[in-house]
């Protein structure tokens, strides 16, 4: 048992990818490093304190530059343009704007019917007051019986 275990690791350590592998692969697929490099400098300095403690001497000895290194790893995804994502957000946004022009027809569409009710009622009510008026002076004048 022992001796399968230690094959196993023995075919599994030299089976495995190294690093580079993986980093030429991160490259080929489209992925790409910006390296960025600051140089800061450091001042070193000496001081000497006094007999009272009050007073002391600096003294700048040298200033040591050192660089710091930022590397960033963009990956694809940043790299090139995403159709996938952008066609789903795409038809995201026209599904949303379909909806919201939908529910304004819909909206101006009844809008438009209490209008119509509206000014159908205001020119039919002059009219009826003037058919009531007529039809009581004809009562009033006999030419109407009532039964």
């Amino acid at each position: 048992m022992k001796k399968a275990i230690i094959l196993s690791t023995i075919f599994l350590i030299s089976g495995s990818c190294s690093k580079q592998y993986h980093f030429e692969k991160f490259i080929q697929k489209g992925g790409q490093i910006e390296p960025k490099i600051e140089w800061k400098t450091e001042t070193k300095t000496d001081t000497i304190k006094g007999m009272d403690g009050k007073d002391s001497i600096v003294f700048l000895t040298d200033s040591v530059p050192f660089a710091v290194y930022d590397i960033k790893y963009v990956p694809k995804w940043r790299v090139r343009f995403d159709n996938k994502r952008f066609d789903d957000s795409l038809n995201y946004l026209k599904r949303i704007y379909s909806m919201e022009l939908n529910n304004a027809l819909k909206r101006d569409k009844i809008e438009a019917k209490k209008e119509i009710k509206i000014t159908r009622a205001e020119n039919r009510f002059p009219w009826l007051w003037l058919m009531f008026a007529v039809g009581m002076i004809l009562i009033g004048l006999g030419i109407l019986k009532r039964r």
